[in-house]
């Protein structure tokens, strides 16, 4: 059986997944950077999008501000993911070491919960900013579709507070003679 921290772990394994993960969305922001770039070298007006619309199906025409809005949303996305895995690829490091109750750790979780709480609030501002660009759009803001989300940025928040607990009491363990 693998164990969970040090070296050879499982968190190991976990450090080389992001880092793989990490320069894979790199490269991923680099192809959107691209295709945005692509964009004004070819003429749109022949391609239509299809978008719900409040009676049903809609077909829209591609528009230049669509694209934009589009590829920039995921080169926003892309680069808040980016933040999240390198502060998860310097957690992964100190378990890797075989040191989980790292100050930095505190820092890096909490920076990670705000992060994931900036991706949730992109996904509910995106089809209300669409809507700005096509008005036929219907904007559904389901709040069914947060559970797990917020959730996920609440338990990061209290694991958090779990390593900061953890960094306390060993700290007061170094202090005892």
């Amino acid at each position: 059986m693998m164990r969970a921290l040090g070296p050879g772990s499982v968190s190991s394994l976990l450090k080389i997944a992001l880092d793989v993960a990490y320069w894979t969305i790199w490269l991923a922001l680099a192809v959107v950077v691209g295709v945005f770039i692509f964009s004004f070298f070819i003429p749109l007006d022949q391609f239509d999008i299809s978008l719900d619309g409040v009676d049903g199906p809609i077909n829209a025409p591609l528009t230049r501000s669509m694209v934009a809005f589009a590829l920039g949303f995921v080169a926003i996305y892309a680069g808040v993911m980016i933040f999240i895995v390198s502060r998860m690829r310097l957690v992964f490091r100190t378990l890797a070491a075989g040191e989980p109750f790292d100050n930095d750790n505190v820092r890096r979780l909490r920076d990670i919960a705000f992060a994931l709480a900036g991706v949730v609030a992109m996904q509910l501002i995106f089809d209300p900013l669409l809507a700005l660009i096509y008005p036929q759009v219907a904007v559904k803001l389901d709040l069914s579709d947060l559970i797990v989300p917020v959730f996920s940025v609440m338990t990061v928040f209290v694991l958090s507070e779990v390593v900061r607990e953890g960094v306390r009491l060993r700290h007061e363990q170094d202090l005892t003679i």
